[in-house]
């Protein structure tokens, strides 16, 4: 992975239990990454389905629920 890239944590991992990712943006792409892991993997988005997930979680469009809990 490319050293120079400057990630950024959300102010809001500060009051979790440290379950958060790290973003970065290099060459039109948004990279995410594991804060607890930062030699592991990135995934990569494009910057128009990074705005488009964003866009989701602002407006509410995903409602959260624990993982592995089936939408009724």
């Amino acid at each position: 992975m490319d050293t120079s890239l400057s990630f950024t944590t959300s102010t809001y991992s500060r009051m979790s239990d440290g379950n958060c990712v790290e973003c970065a943006s290099h060459a039109g792409r948004v990279l995410v990454r594991d804060s607890q892991n930062r030699a592991g993997a990135c995934l990569t988005f494009d910057a128009a389905s990074w705005v488009g997930f964003l866009h989701g979680l602002r407006t509410a469009a995903w409602s959260a629920r624990p993982v592995g809990e089936s939408r009724a």
